[in-house]
């Protein structure tokens, strides 16, 4: 599942700037992440630290300690396995559950892309 996008580098030890498209956090306690351009091209990947900052998060991966290994990453998505997730509460989603799905208003007029 989809958990963002990763921005910049942050600092020099190999920590990145990530903003998160998902308002569920519940994947902080996952201990492995996926970074790629689809979710079929990843490569896995171990948490060392990941922390919340200035409505980003800041990961840092283990064995990924200099800024010029993230620094080609930038606008690669982060996705996490749907087991390493809890569900969410009643009447909420996460986005990759939306995708594919008709929108339709409350009077039922279907609205097309």
């Amino acid at each position: 599942m989809l958990i963002g996008r990763i921005n910049r580098p942050h600092g020099v030890r190999g920590e990145m700037r990530v903003e998160p498209l998902t308002s569920s956090f519940d994947f902080a306690t996952a201990e492995r992440l996926f970074i790629g351009r689809t979710p079929e091209d990843v490569t896995e990947y171990e948490i060392e630290d990941l922390r919340f900052h200035q409505s980003k998060i800041l990961l840092k991966l283990v064995d990924i300690d200099d800024r010029n290994e993230v620094e080609g990453w930038q606008n690669l998505f982060i996705y996490a396995k749907r087991e390493d997730v809890p569900p969410l509460e009643e009447g909420e989603f996460y986005l990759h559950q939306l995708i594919g799905m008709a929108v339709v208003t409350e009077e039922g007029r279907r609205l097309v892309w």
